[in-house]
């Protein structure tokens, strides 16, 4: 795809997330109104499936390169035990969990909960990277009028 299409896709993707955080900020919940305002919820953070469609098309119209598999993992879970670590220090700083669940599991049980939360977010991860390798190997295999190589 020719580069002026894929910027103008990631404006729009830019411009789709602002246009949800603007109208997610004009709704008014008392949440909002604690410490670490909306920016203690992961859904806020990343808008979970709101911009899927527009990610899907990119990872079909734009090629990425990813880093290797241990920086791409390490970064992730950089960003997974820094979200864990804002997580911690609003309940230290409020005294109440961001997500109730929090409050009714144990130390190792929220030990074992994190854990795996940041093993599931890995899986995301590869399974981004997975999905890209499949289309984009597949194409270039199309393109150049190949089949594409079986794994034996």
């Amino acid at each position: 795809m020719a580069l002026v299409p894929c910027q103008v896709l990631r404006v729009a993707i830019l411009l789709s997330y602002f246009s949800i955080l603007c109208n997610y900020k004009a709704i008014d919940m008392p949440a909002h109104q604690t410490y670490g305002g909306s920016w203690k919820f992961l859904t806020f953070i990343n808008l979970h499936t709101t911009v899927l469609p527009f990610i899907l098309i990119e990872m079909r119209t734009t090629h990425h390169n990813y880093p290797s598999r241990t920086c791409g993992l390490v970064a992730v879970c950089f960003f997974s035990v820094g979200y864990i670590l804002w997580v911690c220090w609003i309940y230290h700083v409020t005294g109440v969990w961001v997500y109730p669940l929090l409050d009714y599991l144990g130390s190792g049980s929220k030990i074992i909960f994190f854990a795996t939360v940041t093993a599931i977010i890995n899986i995301f991860y590869l399974l981004g990277e997975i999905l890209n390798n499949c289309i984009w190997d597949t194409q270039k295999c199309m393109e150049e009028g190949k089949e594409k190589p079986k794994l034996d």
